[in-house]
This record gives structure tokens, C-alpha cells and sequence, in this order.
């Protein structure tokens, strides 16, 4: 587990979270407080509503990902895997 594990200690997954909220519990409030509130809605049928989104993180290096899923069965309908040439290599 992350820093544990770095320093060569093995311990079990939910020992650690069942530690951690025992010790911080104010941190355990904080962080729940601020959860997403995901809104429920109904779709009658497939394809009636999709849901788009991308990420950008990886455009420094030339990548971006673009997927599209089905609101009604939620899996995913179209996935694009991007290549830009867009990129500026010159140092300053």
C-alpha cells in the first residue's frame, strides 16, 4: 500500500482503513462532507441518453480519450483514442 509499501511494510488493506478511521476521525468528517451528490434519473429506453466526456490530461504528450455511454444500460457506446501533432517542443 503506497507509502507502506515503500518501506517495505506488508499490511492489510482494511487493517489500515479500519485504523485510520479510528484515529482520524475528523478527516474521515471532512472528507465525507464532501462526496458528490449524484443526481437519479430514468431513462425509458437505450439511446435516449448519453453521456460524453473526455480527458485532457495526457496532451502533453499527444494523447486525448473521448468516450460516450448509454444513459439507460450505462456502458460505454463509443470510445476515441486521440493522437494530436499539435504539440510545441521548443524550450525557452
Amino acid at each position: 500500500m503506497g507509502f507502506l509499501g515503500e518501506h517495505g511494510l506488508k499490511i492489510q488493506r482494511r487493517r489500515a482503513i479500519g485504523s485510520l478511521q479510528r484515529v482520524d476521525r475528523l478527516g474521515r468528517a471532512l472528507r465525507k462532507k464532501n462526496l458528490i451528490n449524484r443526481q437519479e434519473y430514468k431513462v425509458k429506453r437505450p439511446n435516449a441518453l448519453w453521456h460524453g466526456d473526455g480527458c485532457h490530461k495526457l496532451i502533453l504528450w499527444g494523447y486525448v480519450i473521448h468516450a460516450f455511454v448509454d444513459g439507460f444500460s450505462r456502458t460505454v457506446r463509443i470510445f476515441f483514442f486521440s493522437i494530436t501533432f499539435l504539440l510545441n517542443l521548443s524550450c525557452l
